[in-house]
């Protein structure tokens, strides 16, 4: 099972498709590759790879979009989306790849889809609940 997830990853990283739990797929953007927003970070967080990056997003409500730094396993999360900013904006920087967190599927972080706590605050799921913590 470890082996899967591991393929399923280095899929991900290396072809630009991500998969969850229900087994349905999306593609990134190619034209996010490589590519690094600057100015806009309100967070930075370790975290194991893009997916977890892009649940780590979705579950605060200040997050619009978010970096992450394959290399380094860093997230960055974002107060704006790629609408927002003006593409003078973005730097090119090898191994991170960007994206909008309205391009991930609500379903991954659960009860949190609703984006419900306040903008300081990360939610965590509880069950079929929720929790909000600072």
């Amino acid at each position: 099972m470890a082996l899967t997830a591991g393929i399923i990853i280095i899929n991900a990283v290396l072809f630009g498709t991500v998969y969850s739990n229900k087994c349905s797929s999306y593609e990134i953007s190619k034209d996010n590759l490589n590519k690094a927003l600057i100015g806009h970070s309100v967070l930075e967080v370790n975290d194991k790879n893009h997916q977890d990056c892009a649940r780590t997003c979705m579950s605060m409500s200040v997050c619009k979009s978010f970096d992450f730094d394959r290399n380094e396993h860093v997230c960055k999360l974002n107060d704006v989306d790629q609408s927002s900013v003006d593409p003078s904006e973005f730097e090119t920087k090898k191994g991170s790849i960007f994206s909008d967190i309205s391009e991930w599927p609500r379903a991954m972080v659960g009860s949190c889809s609703s984006r419900p706590c306040k903008a300081n605050q990360r939610c965590y799921q509880n069950g079929a609940s929720h929790v909000c913590k600072t």
